[in-house]
This record gives C-alpha cells, sequence and structure tokens, in this order.
C-alpha cells in the first residue's frame, strides 16, 4: 500500500511538472491575435483584412479611429532569434533609401540620393520592462517604403516593434496616418509607450481562432 501511494504521489508530481512544461513551451498559442498586448487605443480597432493567421504567425491590416495598423506577429521565438528580425527589419528599411547609380548617363549627378530627413532613425523606447525598437518613416499610396519626394508622401507611419518574453513573441506595429491629416507625433509616441505584454496564461479561452 505505501508503495501504491509512492507511486501515485510521483505520478502526480510527474504530471504537473509535464504541466508546467508544456505551459511554458506553448502558451504563445493562448495569445490570439491581439489579445496579449495592451496599449490606449487597442479597443478601438478593427481587422480590415487578415493575411495570415496560423499559431505562428499572424498579419492583418486594421482600422482604428482615423488611421491604419498593420501589424505582424511572430510567434515561438528566442529573443536572440527576436533580436536578429528586428535588426534585419531596420536595415532593410534603411537599405532603402542607399545612394544607387544613376541609370541614365549626361546627368548633373551619377548617384541617385535621398535626402536624410526621408530615412528612417530608429531609437528604443524603454517602457517598464519592455524595451521597444522605434522608428518614423514614409509611405506611397501603395504603402510602401521607399518613398523620397514631397508628392509622393502619402502616409507618414510610426513603427514600434517589441518582443514580449512570457509569450516568446515578436510583434511589429505599423501606425499608418494620412499626412494630408498632419498626423501629431506626440500622440503616436503615446500609443507606443503605453503597450505592455501580457501573461497567455491569462487568456486560456483564446486557445482556438
Amino acid at each position: 500500500m505505501f508503495y501504491r501511494r509512492k507511486i501515485f504521489l510521483l505520478l502526480i508530481i510527474s504530471i504537473i511538472f509535464f504541466g508546467i512544461f508544456l505551459a511554458y513551451e506553448y502558451s504563445y498559442l493562448l495569445c490570439n491575435r491581439t489579445s496579449c498586448i495592451s496599449l490606449n487605443s487597442i479597443n478601438t480597432w478593427r481587422e480590415q483584412e487578415i493575411y495570415e493567421n496560423n499559431y505562428s504567425r499572424y498579419r492583418a491590416l486594421l482600422t482604428a479611429s482615423g488611421y491604419l495598423i498593420r501589424i505582424e506577429k511572430n510567434s515561438n521565438l528566442s529573443k536572440e532569434d527576436a533580436e536578429n528580425l528586428i535588426l534585419v527589419d531596420v536595415m532593410r528599411k534603411k537599405g532603402l533609401f542607399d545612394d544607387v547609380v544613376n541609370p541614365y548617363t549626361g546627368e548633373i549627378s551619377n548617384k541617385i540620393s535621398c535626402e536624410n530627413r526621408y530615412k528612417p532613425d530608429a531609437q528604443i523606447i524603454s517602457t517598464d520592462d519592455l524595451k521597444v525598437t522605434y522608428y518614423s518613416g514614409w509611405l506611397n499610396n501603395r504603402l510602401q517604403y521607399g518613398a523620397c519626394l514631397d508628392n509622393q508622401l502619402i502616409y507618414k507611419v510610426y513603427n514600434a516593434l517589441f518582443y514580449c518574453l512570457d509569450q516568446r513573441t515578436l510583434y511589429h506595429l505599423e501606425f499608418i496616418v494620412a499626412t494630408k491629416d498632419k498626423p501629431e507625433d506626440s500622440y503616436f509616441l503615446n500609443q507606443i509607450q503605453s503597450i505592455k505584454c501580457q501573461n497567455p496564461l491569462l487568456k486560456i479561452g483564446n486557445i482556438f481562432p
């Protein structure tokens, strides 16, 4: 009888530890879409178009009051992998504005350049325990980067990239607003500074999309 109780107790302990292990390994599955982040305006967000939505990745275009949000969410990433992806994103965006050789002969300059004011300048914004990589830029009428002529600057975009450790998830938020609406930088900086990651174990009801 004693040995049966001992085996039973060991079995219960093993199940508990196995459950803890599974909760840690697959906690990102509990975070459906944007359910595990919070910020000031998130209650106004509405999905307009979903590009991709599965257990490891979510990409979508959302609407808010007077602007758009483009979101990319990559789950089941280590912190090192997430930091590398952030670095690659910033380098890729900056690379769009590198000088290129002018393909037309006889021009005054043999290079095509963009002024520095058009180029993204990344910085780190620290909010509590969260580190956000932030940069702003411009988009053309097709919501694409690389515009560096005033008549091509149809939208201004505010980027926030951050890694939620408890979720093992990297988020990339792009707040997109028409330049004709004269966006206030301070408003979007305030939104970014209000970003918080939420514990996925509090989202048990969101396992299934």
